[in-house]
């Protein structure tokens, strides 16, 4: 059986997204940051820096808004794949 190189995609679309936040960040919009990265083989990583750090309390009141918006993108697709 012959090797096959499988190309890895980039993805363009959360390049952007860091490019659009650091040029807030430089424009000094972007006071502080929590994050959740999405590694490759099923890895992630989570910190967080400048006032996410100095306000854990309203930070995870974020993250907790965060959780509500990604369970309703769950639900979301699971109502477009639901049929009757």
């Amino acid at each position: 059986m012959a090797y096959q190189l499988i190309q890895e995609s980039i993805s363009t679309d959360t390049v952007e997204a860091l490019e659009q936040m650091l040029v807030s960040a430089r424009q000094g919009n972007v006071t502080g940051i929590a994050f959740v990265l999405l590694l490759k083989r099923r890895k992630f990583l989570i910190d967080c820096a400048g006032e996410a750090c100095a306000d854990p309390t309203m930070v995870r009141g974020c993250v907790a808004v965060l959780d509500d918006h990604l369970g309703d993108l769950i639900r979301d697709r699971t109502d477009r794949r639901t049929t009757m």
